[in-house]
């Protein structure tokens, strides 16, 4: 047991710094050693518990009683188990932003709230023709004559004026136009938060990839130093400027994980997964556009769209409260005997009795003599819900045009920047790098001119990513505006 025991400790030990190391190249060790250690956990496990058990039983024939594979079948789920639990705790890759924005639509729980209010809008259009409830009674007693008991039985029906059926057909039409387009909105609205936190971890990720080359440099320069330290051709102040340089380096790349962490969460939540979320992307690029930069693209935007069907709803419910004031009809028909003494149609007497029938139909109609101011005060406040829902349409409209235009002078202003970092700014930063690294080396500047070299590169690397990134954000924003998912 103690020689097995401390083989693979002493590995795991060995290896223990190199899964803690934060430092350059650390996300390439880190997976290494954490995969060695659990090898060589695993690997013991096996060799003091999992090999012993099987040996002693393939040395006796394999003649296993029941109650003895229960130890097998425990430590066999035990282990399988592990491996699920990994496997979920595994973060799920995408390399494609339309795969993630299709996972989020069809997993949001608003997008699926605002789709059954769609469907509840469709199930009460057919109860636009609402037929009030069909009256049957029964009347029996001595109310002909003294003689014997009649009986008579009614039935009657009472409809609105068909008009009032038809404006609320129409409204329920309208209403049910109004919650697709809800939907519409709520899904637009959906898809520019996924893209943006989409880029925003890309920006991070790239950031990254930037830090870590820049913590190689660094890297270099602190062993550099400390060589030309120790062998007295520099001072203390460069060893310790360099060592400096390193550790801001190593907080600005936990600070950039923080900052992946965060959008990763974010992107989850959007997605509506409980697996973590991460992207497989390379460095950042710019977004193109595929939306006329003119102010006549907010015209499909979804959020408009409801705001002017919402006019339609209120002129529907106006037209459905003015068909009330006409009048409603009533239909019946009545089945009755006449028991006792009468006369037949020539005068002569005769007995009825109540096998002797008598029918007849009625017909009425219902005027709004005195409901009419009533009615006429719905109407109106009906008149300024179209009012107030004109209004607020001709607010959005500004506020997105206003919107529009704003974002496309970005994008303009952005446009010009990323051309000049493109042409101009990026390829001297390579140059300032190379120079600075080859006259450190040579010995033909010293330390400080060879760090404002390195962090002049690395500040022009950051502001184009910060650039690109508000470039392509600008691009989502229009997007957003012009209803484009």
């Amino acid at each position: 047991l103690r020689p097995v025991i401390m083989t693979a400790a002493v590995a795991s030990l060995g290896f223990l710094p190199m899964a803690l190391s934060q430092s350059g190249g650390a996300e390439v060790q880190r997976p290494l050693a954490t995969v060695v250690i659990g090898g060589l956990i695993t690997a013991t496990f096996l060799t003091l518990v999992v090999l012993p058990i099987l040996y002693y039983y393939f040395e006796r024939g394999i003649k296993v009683k029941p109650g003895a594979v229960a130890p097998l079948l425990i430590i066999g789920l035990l282990f399988f188990q592990f491996t699920e639990v990994k496997a979920q705790e595994s973060p799920a890759n995408y390399q494609s932003l339309d795969e993630a924005i299709q996972i989020a639509i069809q997993n949001n729980p608003n997008l699926k709230a605002a789709d059954l209010q769609t469907q509840q809008e469709r199930a009460l259009k057919g109860a636009s023709w609402n037929l009030s409830k069909t009256s049957f009674s029964l009347t029996h007693g001595q109310y002909n004559s003294i003689y014997n008991n009649d009986n008579q039985f009614n039935i009657s029906q009472s409809i609105a004026f068909p008009t009032v059926y038809t404006n609320q057909s129409k409204l329920a039409k309208a209403r049910m136009e109004a919650s697709e387009w809800r939907k519409s909105a709520t899904q637009n609205e959906l898809v520019q938060q996924v893209k943006a936190t989409w880029y925003f971890l890309w920006l991070e990720k790239s950031k990254r990839q930037l830090l870590l080359e820049q913590d190689s440099i660094y890297q270099r320069f602190v062993r550099a130093a400390a060589l030309r330290y120790e062998t007295g051709e520099s001072n203390l102040l460069e060893k310790a400027t360099a060592e400096s340089q390193v550790a801001e380096i190593k907080a600005m790349l936990q600070q950039n994980q923080s900052d992946i962490e965060i959008y990763q969460t974010q992107l989850q939540t959007l997605l509506n997964l409980e697996n973590p979320v991460d992207i497989t992307v390379g460095k950042l690029e710019v977004r193109e556009s595929t939306v006329l930069l003119d102010t006549t693209s907010i015209a499909n935007n979804p959020t408009l769209a409801w705001f002017r069907q919402q006019i339609e709803v209120a002129e529907r419910e106006k037209s459905v409260e003015k068909s009330r004031l006409l009048p409603d009809l009533t239909m019946g028909y009545f089945n009755q005997s006449l028991n006792g003494p009468n006369q037949d149609l020539d005068g002569n007497p005769v007995t009825f009795s109540s096998s002797d029938r008598f029918t007849g139909f009625q017909v009425g109609i219902a005027i709004p003599l005195f409901g009419a101011k009533a009615q006429g005060s719905v109407i109106k406040a009906a008149e300024l819900r179209k009012q107030e829902s004109e209004a607020r349409l001709q607010a959005i409209t500004n506020e997105l045009q206003g919107r529009f235009r704003s974002l496309f002078q970005q994008y303009q202003k952005f446009q010009t920047s990323l051309d000049y970092y493109e042409q101009n700014a990026l390829p001297q930063a390579e140059l300032i790098l190379k120079q600075a690294q080859k006259g450190f080396e040579s010995g033909e500047i010293g330390y400080v001119e060879y760090i404002q070299g390195l962090n002049r590169a690395l500040t022009v690397r950051f502001n184009y990513l910060d650039i690109l990134n508000q470039h392509n954000q600008t691009i989502i924003e229009i997007e957003f505006i012009s209803g484009v998912q």
